[in-house]
This record gives C-alpha cells, structure tokens and sequence, in this order.
C-alpha cells in the first residue's frame, strides 16, 4: 500500500489487519443483552465446594423429578457426606445450589468413581454436569487415577458430557429391566405376596441343560483380584459389577465377611450377593454381580444360587457386558434391559 507516493510496510500492514480483526471478533462475542451479561457472570461465580446437610432443602428440590420421584439420593446424603472414600460436592453460585454429584474411591482397584450427577430443572443445559464432571476429571488426574463412571446409551447428553471431557467409553453392563420385575410376585414394594427366586420367576427352574460348575468361596480380597485379574485378560472388565456402578470397597468387604461372594473352580468367574439400599421400587434390596465372560459361567452362577437353600432369594442381576446372553438359554429367558448401562474412563495420559 502507497499513501502520496510513501510505501507502508507490508509488515506492519499484516499486524494491523491481524490486530483488527482479533477486534472485531471480540466485539461479536460480548454479551447482546443484560440478560446474557448477568448470565455470564453468575457463570463466572460457580464454585464447587463439599455438600453439607444445610443443603439438604436444595437436593430435595433437585431430585424431586428424579426416578419419578423415588429419587434415592435424599435418603443417602448423610451417608455419603460420612463416607471417608466419597467427595458428595455441589456447584453453586452465591446463593443457590444448581447442581451436585458424588465421587467415591474405590480402593479396590484404586479409582474414582463419578455418580449421582443431578441438576436443578432451571440450570439443565447450562454446563453444570460438564462442570462437576471436569472438576472430578482433574482431581483423578492429580492423584494418577483413572476416572469412571455410567450411564445408559438413551442419555445423549450425559454422553455429550463423558466425551467433552475426555472419557471414553471401555465396556458396558447387562442389568435387568425393573419395569418387568415390579410385575413378578410378591416382588414389587409393598406387595405381601411370596416372592420366588429370580429363575423360578421366570420358570427357569432348572429346565435348560446348563451344566453347573463347582462355586467356591472367596476368601480375601488378594483371591478376588486374582479372579478378576483373569477375567479382564479374557476380555472383561476385571471389576464387580453393580446396579449401575462398580462395587465398592466397601461392599466386597461385606460380601467376604458374610461369605456370600464365591469364585468358579477355574478361577475365570466371580459372582457376590450384594445388599443395595439405592433400591427403591423392589421389595428385595438384593443384587447378584457377575464378572465373567462366558454365558455358561454366569447361567451356573445363577443356578448355584436360585438352587442355594440358605442364598436363594429374589435379587436383581449385574452381569459384566463382555457375556454374550444369547449364548445361553437361560439368560436369554431373563428381561435384560434394552437401554444398555455404558461404561466410561478418562483416557490414559
């Protein structure tokens, strides 16, 4: 460019355009109203901070829609808030809890465990679970954990969330459908009536030609993690899976104390009776975990406890996604839920 015969250096021309246009760009990204202006300063204001029982009003209000409103984080706050391996956090602005989520230990496999995300009907969609999310992503970095977590294949949005932050998705859980099991008898809550074992329910009494395996019990937590040490090299998951978690330390630890946790003579499947108080609409509070990767190891898991005198009892059934359930006639017969429980973990540095 010549202005009266003088050449402007096409340099500094460059630096100046550059400079404009970083200009004009800001200028269409601030605020078009008050109302986005206050906005994003009451984002600017989220802090995070550890849940007390002060919040108690705010998570009742935030769960009342939850699970038709048989939420069961109210009733656990106080247990979570007590529970040396969980981080019960909210995120709130300077006067208003807009969103909570839970992260446990699980000392087990040494990870974090993200569960319990909910958000307030008046800030959904507004980066709150992204948020809470990413806060428990950098504290798993910072201890050299991995993080996981779950949710079913119909939640778009959680699954938004998992990959904005970096997790990925490494396996998956079979959970039974509780809409059909509130139907079975005597099951429900509140229903009086006898309730039978799950394969009885199902007139699954032992009529396929399942050969049974010879279950034993498991007798310290270094027996276990040998067993699911061999299931993940077979191609599962290596964890006890839960109602739409990972079993806690906790939880094993009862299962070895009241010997209702038992590993296959082979040592390539482990199944436990685990009490879930999370349950709400069942009147049984019971949950069978399996981790195995064969159908025939889990359909003799099954057959081993239904058949139990002293452990059959009505239970719901967790079983690791590596099992192919269409292998196995039995397993077949069961109402397994068609919305798939996704398992994620942040990704490895």
């Amino acid at each position: 460019m010549a202005i009266m015969g003088w050449r402007f250096p096409q340099k500094r021309l460059r630096e100046l355009m550059k400079l404009l246009r970083e200009v004009l760009t800001a200028a269409m990204t601030l605020p078009s109203s008050n109302k986005e202006l206050a906005l994003q300063q009451q984002q600017d204001a989220y802090i995070i901070r550890p849940f007390d029982m002060t919040d108690q009003c705010d998570l009742e209000i935030i769960c009342r829609h939850v699970y038709n409103g048989r939420d069961y984080l109210p009733q656990t706050s106080q247990a979570l808030v007590n529970d040396d391996d969980s981080q019960f956090v909210v995120l709130c602005n300077t006067n208003q809890v807009l969103a909570v989520a839970n992260a446990r230990m699980l000392r087990i496999h040494n990870i974090l465990w993200l569960e319990a995300i909910r958000t307030s009907q008046a800030h959904v969609n507004q980066g709150c679970a992204t948020k809470l999310t990413r806060h428990f992503v950098n504290l798993a970095q910072q201890r050299n954990q991995t993080l996981y977590s779950c949710t079913v294949a119909s939640n778009v949005a959680m699954r938004k969330v998992f990959k904005r932050v970096g997790l990925v998705q490494v396996g998956c859980i079979h959970q039974l459908q509780f809409s059909d099991l509130i139907k079975l008898e005597g099951w429900s809550k509140g229903d009086a009536r006898t309730a039978k074992p799950l394969l009885q329910a199902y007139g699954q009494d032992f009529t396929v030609n399942e050969l049974d395996d010879a279950w034993v019990p498991v007798t310290d937590m270094a027996e276990l993690q040998t067993v699911l040490r061999n299931v993940q090299n077979n191609g599962g998951l290596g964890f006890m899976p839960g109602l739409y978690e990972l079993l806690s330390q906790r939880q094993v630890e009862e299962c070895l104390n009241h010997k209702t946790i038992w590993k296959s003579s082979h040592e390539t499947a482990a199944v436990a009776l685990v009490k879930d108080d999370k349950i709400q609409s069942l009147q049984s509070p019971w949950v069978c975990s399996v981790a195995a990767v064969d159908a025939h190891d889990v359909a003799s898991a099954l057959n081993f406890l239904c058949g139990s005198s002293s452990h059959a009892r009505p239970f719901t059934l967790s079983v690791d996604g590596a099992v192919l359930l269409e292998e196995s006639a039995l397993l077949s017969a069961l109402p397994f839920a068609s919305d798939a429980c996704l398992l994620f973990a942040s990704a490895a540095d």
